[in-house]
């Protein structure tokens, strides 16, 4: 066990950030994480009682609201703390403090050994319920404390800073050179960023983030409560930002894999309908199939790129966010007690997240943009093929018209008492020695001879057509 670090009122804080409404949900997806977000304070039947309640505040369209009346809900007995949540835009958010203190007032305070242990629980708790139900857009961690000793020296006071990190094992296998991204100064308070990237691809923003803060010893506690309350709204804000940021880039990770792996599908079924459409037959059923698979595939990859355009808005209008609320931060303090130069690193790798976003969305873009030439070039042939099979056809019932057309004239002309006459030319026989089958014959003939000459008259007319076609 590391040794308790040299720091007196020790607290922690969580910042957790769900994306409340957005692109794409629906009633039933808002109801999911309505309830997913509030499970993290209470249990289900004290959910299904307020509900309602809960809906009625998310109605207010302000940029900042409190979800309940009483602001927060504080701990249980034995520990100190509360939760605090609100609704930040589209956004549901929680900040959950721990100070570690008992907080009944019959019993005497810890000591800060006993309240480093109470906290070590509480992160560990904390860390469990989280892994259970992550925040989608992210999280960020808050410790605060004041420093035991008069030092002010920076090697010294960053050591300390190292000790409470590892001691309360926010993030277990902590490098604090490899994951200390930036060092500053906040109303003379000593401030420390760590972090720790996301190396899954799920869309869920699983960065490790950590801001350390450590008050001089000659600060009041009156000082240092008002510090913590103009801290607690900025850091609410930006770290809502800095989540927001990182959860758009990581959706658009997501999406860009999709758009790749639909383009490669597309390549391939481009391939197979270039090679049928190299064949002498043309199945026009086939390739009404390939057109209607290849338009469905074109409004997969349409859908998917107005999400990064969507992305790609929001994330330029967090950036700016996240660049006001810094300034806010500056204006508001003492230059010679306030060194936030550590927060602009982050600002300037959005600027840099946004122009991968911009430059993945042109290529995007641009690759598909062929496949529109291709199918205007399958619906020509389609159609040229539904206008040959369709003068075939015409060509068809025009050589059956004029063939029917013929029988059905001579089948008129010819009676049967002329049947008798062409039949007697070739055979003599008396006139009431004719026998049954002749009789038949006379009534047949006029059939027989009206077909023949449809079927001479069908294949002149085909000659005929033929010919000027050429």
């Amino acid at each position: 066990m590391n040794q308790t670090p040299s720091i007196s009122d020790p607290s922690v804080d969580i910042f957790l950030y769900d994306l409340y409404s957005g692109l794409g949900k629906s009633e039933e997806d808002i109801e999911s994480d309505r309830r997913r977000f509030w499970n993290r304070i209470y249990d289900e039947n004290y959910i299904d009682k307020n509900i309602e309640a809960f809906k009625k505040k998310e109605r207010d369209f302000s940029n900042s609201i409190e979800l309940l009346d009483s602001h927060i809900k504080p701990f249980d007995a034995p520990l100190d703390g509360y939760y605090y949540p609100v609704k930040l835009g589209d956004t549901l958010a929680l900040q959950i403090n721990c100070t570690g203190r008992n907080n009944d007032p019959d019993r005497e305070q810890n000591s800060t050994a006993e309240r480093f242990l109470e906290l070590q629980k509480f992160v560990r708790i904390i860390d469990n319920h989280t892994t259970k139900i992550p925040a989608k857009l992210g999280q960020s961690w808050l410790f605060l404390g004041q420093i035991d000793s008069a030092t002010q020296d920076p090697k010294e006071i960053e050591k300390i800073a190292e000790s409470c990190s590892k001691y309360l094992e926010i993030i277990k296998k902590i490098n604090w050179k490899q994951d200390l991204i930036g060092q500053g100064i906040y109303q003379e308070a000593y401030l420390y960023e760590l972090e720790q990237p996301n190396t899954i691809l799920d869309g869920e923003n699983r960065t490790h983030h950590i801001l350390i803060c450590l008050f001089p010893q000659y600060k009041t506690p009156a000082e240092i409560e008002k510090i913590i309350g103009d801290l607690y709204p900025d850091f609410m804000s930006l770290f809502h930002y800095r989540s927001k940021i990182l959860w758009i880039y990581e959706q658009s990770r997501t999406i860009k894999a999709i758009l790749q792996s639909v383009s490669g599908d597309l390549k391939n079924m481009v391939d197979n309908i270039s090679r049928r459409l190299e064949s002498s037959q043309l199945d026009l059923k086939q390739l009404q199939k390939d057109l209607g698979n290849t338009l469905e595939m074109l409004c997969l990859c349409g859908t998917h790129l107005s999400y990064f355009q969507e992305y790609l808005m929001n994330i330029k209008i967090n950036q700016k966010n996240y660049q006001n609320r810094l300034q806010w931060m500056r204006d508001r303090n003492n230059s010679t007690l306030c060194d936030l130069k550590f927060f602009e690193a982050f600002a300037n790798s959005a600027k840099d997240k946004t122009e991968q976003i911009e430059i993945d969305y042109k290529v995007l873009s641009e690759g598909i943009k062929p496949l529109y030439s291709f199918i205007q070039t399958l619906e020509g042939i389609m159609a040229i093929e539904r206008t040959q099979n369709e003068r075939t056809l015409n060509n068809t019932i025009a050589i059956a018209g004029v063939g029917i057309s013929v029988a059905s004239l001579v089948a008129a002309s010819i009676g049967q008492e002329e049947s008798r006459i062409i039949i007697k030319q070739f055979v003599t026989i008396p006139e009431d020695s004719i026998s049954s089958f002749l009789q038949i014959s006379f009534i047949f003939f006029p059939l027989v001879i009206s077909i023949f000459l449809g079927v001479i008259s069908g294949v002149l007319t085909f000659l005929i057509l033929r010919f000027f076609k050429k």
